[in-house]
């Protein structure tokens, strides 16, 4: 049986609260993008681009993409405003 390195990444769904001004009022809103996260020793540690699905340099490629971003449709949003813990949504 081979075991996962300790290091390694996976696409998965990420979330973040994000803000912005309106007439001297802050609105918050949420949005969801898909991700590279990086893990050490098993853990989320740190993510790099939001919403891979662009500039990918071939039709093959995509399709790689495509097929691992699926997975991550099965696995818990990582809530990024909380250190990459599964996001509970409270709605």
């Amino acid at each position: 049986m081979s075991k996962k390195p300790t290091s390694y990444w996976n696409y998965r769904i990420v979330t973040k609260l994000n803000s912005y001004i309106l007439r001297d009022e802050t609105v918050f809103y949420r949005t969801f993008s898909i991700a590279e996260v990086y893990y050490k020793d098993k853990q989320p540690n740190s993510c790099g681009t939001l919403n891979v699905m662009q500039d990918i340099e071939s039709f093959k490629g995509l399709k790689w993409a495509n097929k691992k971003i699926q997975k991550a449709f099965k696995k818990p949003i990582l809530d990024l405003d909380n250190n990459f813990k599964k996001w509970k949504n409270t709605h």
